[in-house]
């Protein structure tokens, strides 16, 4: 479920909480996807929130559904990883 309030940062969009299971692949790889949690959401970028931590530059593409039966489509580098246990994940953007 989306959330009302944007978090206060230093990010160019704000961002929403979004709980859902995201596909991710290598942009331009095709394959099997990886089913990962998207925790964060903007115009900007996400968060996707794994212990599973891909490589900064790598290039993604990410399926996921949203709030009335639609799926988004994006492409996204990671730019971010966090290693940190209990919050580990990546920033795409």
């Amino acid at each position: 479920m989306l959330r009302t309030e944007p978090q206060a940062d230093h990010r160019r969009a704000a961002r929403r909480a979004l709980t859902v299971t995201a596909e991710i692949r290598e942009r331009g790889r095709g394959g099997l996807a990886l089913p990962l949690d998207l925790a964060e959401v903007s115009e900007a970028g996400a968060f996707i929130a794994s212990d599973l931590l891909l490589p900064v530059g790598l290039e993604l593409d990410v399926v996921f559904p949203v709030p009335g039966g639609r799926r988004i489509e994006a492409h996204g580098t990671v730019v971010r990883v966090d290693e940190q246990v209990g919050s580990a994940g990546m920033g795409l953007r």
